[in-house]
């Protein structure tokens, strides 16, 4: 039976804090993002997690020749090295960059793309697969352990398509606007507090970064948009929950705190959370690797 709003809820709260009396504002966020995450990353197992990631800032140590007198050119092992001060990237500077290495990374082949999550909170044999339809965007859900079903019915039409996904506009004003019109729509009949549209941009953007059917293209505009985003934070040097190299991104509303984590090398996304901010997540998805398949694979939790 499909859960309620009431039964998230009344979830996830039991699970962020001792308190099961938490303010409207709180929970109207908790039921939008449930919603969110049903329409356009469709987890349909909420799991949980805490992230203890440190952070590190990056360093640039440069050396450079001194200057020579005319005529007297000097070797250049005898030049003196100038040692700069380490160099901390701005936010921006750092989705810019981010965006360049999105840009460059492959996309994967097939016409089944399937991304594999785990989440040691629930257990080490707790796995999940969603395969991807990219000419129907049809989804399929594989999973075991935390007392899930072996597998989902399909979802139609779950996802945009590849096809769809390259119409979306890669300029990010017009990005920006098209991510606000979405969230303005996915709030639409649901009972949420107060968002503002940059609120709506980093809620819709990390919302679809994880689709592994956006084009690298697109996938860095998002970033371009996240870069001209107010509010939004950004940690290098830090890593995922499973000690991966991760570039962490968050950012927090009037209630609650949302943060991805990014590969440096590739820009796709690590993992996914969002709580009441520092230790307090309730809700964390880690994705360990997407894999391109020519016909639709088959249940690898099915037992033989």
């Amino acid at each position: 039976m499909p859960r309620t709003d009431d039964d998230v809820v009344r979830e996830l709260l039991h699970r962020a804090t001792d308190d099961v009396h938490a303010s409207s504002a709180v929970t109207a966020r908790i039921v939008t993002r449930h919603h969110r995450r049903l329409r356009n990353t469709r987890i349909l197992s909420i799991t949980t997690t805490s992230v203890a990631a440190a952070a590190v800032v990056a360093a640039a140590v440069v050396t450079r020749a001194g200057p020579s007198a005319p005529g007297n050119p000097q070797h250049p092992a005898a030049l003196p090295a100038t040692k700069l001060l380490p160099v901390k990237l701005t936010a921006v500077q750092v989705l810019d960059q981010l965006s360049v290495v999105a840009g460059r990374a492959p996309q994967p082949a097939g016409r089944y793309i399937a991304l594999t999550e785990k989440d040691p909170i629930q257990g080490a044999s707790f796995e999940k697969m969603s395969v991807i339809d990219s000419l129907t965007g049809d989804l399929w859900i594989y999973q075991r352990g935390g007392g899930a079903p072996s597998a989902v019915p399909v979802i139609r039409h779950w996802s945009p398509t590849r096809a769809e996904f390259a119409s979306w506009p890669t300029n990010p004003a017009k990005l920006r606007a098209l991510l606000i019109s979405q969230g303005s729509q996915a709030q639409a009949g649901v009972i949420t507090g107060a968002s503002t549209t940059d609120d709506l941009v980093f809620q819709e953007a990390t919302s679809w970064l994880w689709n592994p059917l956006l084009s690298p293209a697109l996938r860095a505009a998002m970033y371009k948009v996240l870069a001209a985003t107010p509010g939004v934070t950004v940690k290098t040097g830090t890593t995922d929950l499973f000690g991966r190299p991760a570039i962490e991104i968050s950012r927090r509303d009037s209630d609650l705190q949302y943060t991805t984590f990014e590969s440096p090398s590739t820009g796709a996304v690590l993992e996914q959370d969002y709580g009441f901010g520092g230790a307090d997540v309730f809700s964390a998805e880690v994705y360990t690797g997407v894999t391109g398949y020519a016909t639709l694979p088959a249940n690898p939790y099915t037992s033989s």
